[in-house]
């Protein structure tokens, strides 16, 4: 088990290439897109949240349109 966690260690760490002084790794290369899709993921679901409690509230539906137009 130590020598599978010691080679994932190793192919994230390792160096892919280096572009104007900042050095990439494969660890890189994984989590900035899977930041990105959280990130994106996060955003919709709390808009989903708010149009919800927009609805529950009685908003007009103009009101929720535009909301859901915005964000």
């Amino acid at each position: 088990m130590e020598e599978t966690l010691t080679l994932v260690k190793n192919f994230l760490s390792k160096d892919l290439f280096t572009l104007f002084d900042i050095t990439f790794t494969s660890g890189d290369l994984i989590a900035i897109p899977l930041i990105y899709v959280v990130g994106i993921w996060l955003f919709k679901k709390l808009a989903h949240i708010a149009t919800y409690r927009l609805r529950s509230s009685g908003a007009s539906a103009d009101t929720i349109h535009l909301f859901k137009r915005l964000f």
